[in-house]
């Protein structure tokens, strides 16, 4: 049996031979500190293929700086992907949209009507409104509405018009007239007043006016019209009319109006305006004068829109 104090000394000398001494130690700590360097290393630079999937990438760890530019194209985009929330506003112009697919915005202008007066004539051309509209933006026009002209009675010094005497029948006389060009259909109205002075007897005046449009160069006429008036004059059929009155009678005045429309002419149209009296009763040519004047309105209905800017006015007689 041993001594405990032996045992102890024993187990004392063991220990003391087994103890590393500081050289080892060491180079132990510097073996474990380049070992723990070189596997970093190579997990940093010798990463498996396809070993780092969703889950090894934390949260918001890819950021923009990390994403090469030009590195996400089309085809990496998911659809439906960019919503209108992720476009800034303002940043799609026309240069980037299709322009087959969108309808740019309208940027043409159509001319407008137009209107001009000379003397006492006044024309109106036609004006042009959009038709079509191109995906550029650009847009065709067409006419809108028709041209016109009007024209008529000449002045006097006055200001008052000068109308045109007026004969008895079968005679009579025009009292205006115009041209118009030809390749366009007519609504031609006019609208001749007449005007009656007698200063003495009493009877019955019928005043008849016609309004003319007839082809140049060809016989015939495209269109007329006849309209008429009758005017008791001087207390003609009155009873018992008193003295104003029957000096009333023998001044009056009357307007009435003509149409004509005419179809589309390859020449020229003339238009003219004609009138003849006829006195009944007891009222002497001498004393009795029928006057009269007006106004033509053309008004062009189809593709023509160059008018006329004068009207002849023959001289009152």
């Amino acid at each position: 049996m041993l001594h405990p104090h032996s045992l102890a000394g024993r187990v004392r000398s063991t220990v003391g031979r087994r103890q590393p001494s500081a050289r080892t130690a060491l180079v132990v700590a510097l073996l474990a500190l380049f070992l723990t360097a070189g596997g970093i290393g190579y997990a940093a630079t010798s990463l498996p293929r396809n070993s780092v999937g969703t889950e090894q990438l934390r949260n918001d760890a890819v950021t923009n700086p990390k994403i090469r530019a030009l590195a996400v194209g089309n085809h990496k985009l998911a659809g439906n992907a960019v919503g209108f929330r992720k476009i800034i506003p303002g940043t799609v112009g026309a240069a980037r949209v299709n322009r087959n697919a969108v309808q740019l915005r309208v940027t043409g202008t159509c001319p407008p009507s137009g209107q001009t007066t000379g003397g006492q004539t006044t024309t109106t051309t036609a004006g042009q409104a959009i038709t079509a509209i191109q995906n550029n933006g650009r847009v065709t026009c067409g006419q809108s509405g028709a041209a016109a002209f009007e024209g008529g009675e000449a002045v006097e010094s006055d200001g008052t018009p000068s109308s045109v005497s007026v004969p008895d029948v079968p005679t009579s006389a025009k009292i205006m007239g115009v041209t118009l060009p030809a390749n366009s259909s007519y609504v031609v109205l006019a609208n001749p007043s007449i005007q009656v002075n007698a200063t003495s007897g009493e009877g019955h005046i019928a005043v008849g006016c016609d309004l003319n449009v007839t082809p140049q160069g060809t016989a015939g006429r495209s269109g007329t019209q006849h309209r008429g008036i009758s005017l008791d004059v001087g207390g003609f059929g009155a009873t018992g009319a008193t003295p104003s009155a029957v000096q009333a009678s023998r001044n009056q005045s009357a307007t009435f109006p003509l149409q004509v429309s005419v179809p589309t002419s390859t020449v020229a149209l003339n238009v003219d305006v004609t009138c003849s009296r006829a006195l009944s009763g007891n009222l002497p040519a001498a004393t009795t004068s029928v006057g009269a004047f007006g106004t033509i309105i053309a008004i062009a209905t189809s593709s023509q829109t160059t008018l006329p800017s004068t009207v002849t006015v023959p001289t009152g007689g």
